[in-house]
């Protein structure tokens, strides 16, 4: 079976058919998960912290492609892939002070927890 080229050429030649980094999806899908499970409680707080930081990882590599080479597409989906991960970060250790926090309060005031008898 014979490949067929697109139209218009290579994407050398024709500015449309650019593609992007391979690291701006990842950026972006990871920052939307450090989102959902930096507001989960306990395990999800740390996922929430790791994949952010991953998905930054992610989102500074895609953005040295996009400075070295120009003519890749998917400025947006860098720049919303690290502002979901820092805000995925941020919630993540916004929640795990406030659960600690909690946990020394009831520890320094002694407050007990009703129990069903």
């Amino acid at each position: 079976m014979a490949q067929m080229k697109p139209p218009g050429g290579s994407p050398e030649s024709n500015p449309v058919l650019r593609g992007m980094s391979p690291s701006t999806t990842p950026a972006l899908v990871l920052g939307i998960l450090s989102i959902m499970l930096g507001g989960c409680p306990l395990v999800g707080i740390a996922m929430g912290i790791v994949l952010g930081f991953i998905g930054l990882a992610h989102a500074n590599k895609a953005q040295r492609d996009l400075d070295a080479h120009p003519a890749l597409d998917g400025a947006g989906m860098v720049v919303a892939g690290r502002a979901c991960s820092i805000i995925g970060i941020l919630l993540g250790l916004l929640q795990a002070v406030l659960i600690f926090g909690y946990i020394t309060a009831m520890w320094l005031f002694g407050v007990q927890v009703p129990t069903l008898n």
